[in-house]
């Protein structure tokens, strides 16, 4: 734990009584935070100002910056239903913040959120999974563009240095802290308030993404309104009659990825193990992606990885210009992870050997398969790991030979301890 994070610990301990939600309080700091980098002459006058009179000045900084950077659509006045004591205290804990550090901050600021429990903590992927996915990305050129539709606090793609960022997020507090820390990291982003599934704002866009990333909530419900609305969606490509199925939860990312990523994109999508042998609509997705031989490769990761489910779940990797075509990469990671108290850990050598396998540098590997498309369809289009890859049997054949004189031994010592009991009770 750095400095900074020490810090923002000790600050969300004594803010306990205050505020139950532990997420309003790291929102409040990260404002402050991105006041003070936009604004430092200004945060030094709130900084040195009565606490009687600090949150009058902040309202019009926050309000200032709300313009400017969140269409003036955030939550900005929350913030002012902290304590003043409180709301001092965060103030000085800024003000001692090098202007230098500001990106460490935002990591800082993440992993809190990684070690929160509370009812939204599931919109930040684990630390694990982001060094993941970034194996998976590799590097990012500065002209690339990476799309997220279901962003949450952007763990994963605020790894990935360069590349110019298209993401939404549904949830309004989720969407002001995540576009804070990204602005306090400098990123080049167009970060958009909706809900990316009935309202994505970036499908009329011209230019589509080179790469989308997407840890999207898993199992979704919809209503029978909701269903009615999403079967006519653009971006749904495999028609479904007049109302989608209560199942498609999972499958709509899987379309919606597909559209966002251009004629030679990559998209990298972590799904339930379910969705990869499934029947009814989404059986039938998977043959429009075998059919356009669009599915480059199926992760099987370790049970565990995520926060919300002890479940094995999966990435699943399109690409729209495959360079192996006609063939399917499956890879077996699920016995990768080492358990630790309430989270899955990779070893950096594992995590290399990750790479590498899903490069396929180790073809003859245990924990990797190509599969031939034909053999895929074959199998009715099934893509779950366990199907190609199959456990190694660790069972050894005895020695008969040596099993039977073991055999007769035994049999020698029962007569012997018998013989001897007889003469015993004879006696």
């Amino acid at each position: 734990m750095n400095s900074i994070e020490g810090k923002i610990s000790g600050f969300l301990d004594s803010s306990r009584g205050y505020r139950e939600n532990p997420e309003e309080v790291l929102q409040l700091l990260a404002f402050l935070a991105l006041i003070k980098k936009r604004h430092a002459e200004k945060y030094f006058d709130l900084f040195k100002a009565a606490p009687n009179q600090q949150k009058a000045i902040f309202s019009d900084l926050g309000h200032e910056i709300d313009e400017n950077e969140f269409g003036g659509i955030s939550e900005i006045k929350t913030l002012n239903f902290f304590s003043d004591e409180l709301f001092t205290k965060a103030i000085y804990l800024i003000n001692e913040l090098p202007n230098s550090d500001y990106s460490i901050f935002a990591r800082s600021i993440r992993n809190a959120l990684q070690g929160n429990r509370s009812y939204k903590s599931d919109n930040i992927s684990t630390g694990l999974l982001a060094s993941i996915f970034t194996k998976l990305v590799g590097d990012a050129s500065s002209d690339s563009i990476i799309y997220d539709g279901s962003a949450g606090y952007a763990n994963i793609v605020s790894t990935l240095q360069g590349a110019k960022l298209q993401l939404e997020e549904i949830n309004r507090s989720v969407w002001q802290l995540s576009k804070t820390l990204l602005l306090l990291e400098d990123r080049e982003i167009d970060f958009k308030l909706t809900n990316s599934l009935l309202n994505s704002r970036f499908k009329k866009t011209k230019k589509k993404a080179d790469i989308v990333l997407m840890t999207p909530p898993m199992g979704l419900k919809f209503s029978a309104e909701e269903r009615a609305a999403l079967v006519n969606e653009e971006y749904v490509v495999v028609k479904a009659g007049k109302t989608l199925p209560t199942s498609a939860g999972d499958v709509l990312w899987v379309q919606q990825a597909l559209a966002n990523i251009h004629s030679k994109g990559r998209a990298m999508i972590l799904l339930p193990q379910g969705w990869l042998f499934r029947g009814g609509y989404d059986a039938r997705v998977r043959d429009y992606l075998l059919n356009h031989d669009w599915v480059e490769s199926v992760i099987s990761l370790p049970a565990g990885i995520l926060r919300h489910t002890s479940l094995s779940p999966a990435i699943v990797i399109l690409n729209k210009s495959k360079v192996a075509a006609g063939e399917i990469k499956f890879i077996d990671a699920s016995g990768l992870g080492n358990s630790e108290i309430r989270k899955v850990s990779i070893s950096a050598d594992n995590l290399q050997l990750f790479s590498e396998l899903v490069q396929g540098k180790h073809p003859e590997h245990v924990l990797y398969k190509s599969v031939l498309l034909p053999d895929i369809i074959k199998n009715e289009g099934v893509l779950n790991v366990s199907h190609y890859i199959k456990p190694k049997s660790t069972w050894i054949a005895p020695d008969v030979e040596q099993e039977m004189k073991t055999l007769q031994q035994c049999t020698a010592d029962f007569d012997a301890a018998q013989a001897k009991l007889t003469k015993l009770l004879s006696e």
